[in-house]
């Protein structure tokens, strides 16, 4: 049995829908990475004319960068789904959901490591307040 629709929806224009949906929706935290990276490049030029000229930018660099390459792997995911999709070529569709499910595996395991550390972050402030109230 092979599913041919989404919903109400026929599949290949629901591939394309989510396809588009995902390339579309990168535009914006694009700009915000690029324009991190220009702030960042400008605070430092700034710090050097002030005579800090030991400074490592690849500290201030690496998370905007790391920002901007995660978007464009899910830019290039999505346009493999879109191609995937027109040409009939089901090696690209299986990017899209690799990266996909490895994207949700790894959000899955962050907020579980933050809820841990927020809930255990949280016991130690209560721990502290408890203890203030005490004396």
């Amino acid at each position: 049995m092979v599913v041919e629709k989404f919903f109400c929806f026929n599949l290949e224009f629901t591939a394309k829908f989510f396809g588009w949906l995902g390339v579309i929706s990168t535009v914006y935290p694009t700009i915000l990475a690029i324009g991190k990276i220009v702030k960042v490049h400008e605070y430092i030029a700034t710090l050097r004319e002030r005579g800090y000229y030991n400074i490592h930018d690849s500290a201030y660099y690496r998370d905007p960068c790391m920002f901007l390459v995660t978007i464009l792997v899910f830019v290039a995911a999505s346009i493999c789904l879109i191609l995937g999709t027109v040409k009939k070529r089901h090696n690209l569709v299986f990017v899209w959901l690799i990266v996909n499910a490895l994207a949700m595996v790894l959000l899955t395991i962050s907020m579980v490591y933050l809820g841990v550390y927020v809930s255990l972050l949280g016991l130690r402030e209560l721990t502290h307040i408890v203890h203030i109230r005490k004396l």
